[in-house]
């Protein structure tokens, strides 16, 4: 089912920010900033995704306002007792669209914590929503017709980590057991070249590297008459 053109110049996409500073007699602590999408237009899924998303937003912003929070006036409190300065936290939602059209809204979401020392920990995901149904589309909905689909993409997967994770890539046996155990299907995005899948911090690379994504062109994916 194809939605007219008319609907779809009616569709909007608006991401609203909230940033809040969190503070300690007065001392800067941790710094709160929430980006969430707002979507416009008709059919179920702006109504499904905006009540998604602001439930999602309440749950970090609770998170961080609690657990991070007192974790950050703690360690503050210790760099006062060992006389060291102390370097305000931060902690992030953030996402972007990877695509629009007709059948299909998908974004990439990251979250991001900077607790002043050591590298940032990060998670990254992908929601991929239907314009039709008003609901999340998982991953094996894209590949009906093909028998071994999680094998296709885990080999592909195999073949394009050591070309786009980096530096101090995993060895293959450690890096197809990595695969197996960590396999993206709640943690991907549609894009125009593809899909994006992503990977939780340290299972793929150093920490230093954050949270990896890796790009699979359509030539690449799983389809009918490929072997996997």
């Amino acid at each position: 089912m194809e939605i007219p053109p008319n609907l779809m110049s009616k569709r909007e996409i608006r991401w609203q920010e909230e940033q809040k500073e969190l503070t300690l007699t007065g001392e800067p602590v941790l710094t709160l900033t929430l980006s969430r999408p707002q979507l416009r237009g008709p059919g179920p899924l702006p109504r499904a995704a905006n009540r998604y998303y602001e439930h999602l937003s309440q749950h970090w912003l609770r998170h961080w306002s609690r657990e991070t929070y007192l974790s950050a006036c703690c360690t503050l409190a210790l760099q006062r007792e060992r006389s060291k300065p102390f370097t305000p936290w931060s902690a992030a939602l953030s996402g972007q669209v990877t695509l629009l059209d007709e059948q299909y809204l998908s974004l990439s979401l990251t979250v991001r914590e900077d607790q002043g020392e050591g590298p940032p920990l990060e998670y990254r995901w992908g929601d991929v929503w239907s314009w039709r149904t008003g609901a999340p589309v998982p991953l094996g909905d894209f590949f009906p017709n093909v028998r071994n689909w999680r094998g296709g993409l885990r080999q592909a997967l195999t073949q394009a980590v050591p070309e786009q994770v980096g530096a101090d890539p995993l060895p293959s046996p450690a890096l197809r057991s990595a695969l197996r155990r960590w396999f993206p299907s709640r943690r991907f995005a549609l894009t125009q070249e593809g899909m994006e899948f992503y990977f939780p911090q340290c299972t793929l690379a150093p920490a230093e590297q954050g949270a990896p994504a890796v790009l699979l062109p359509q030539s690449a994916l799983p389809h009918p008459n490929k072997k996997a």
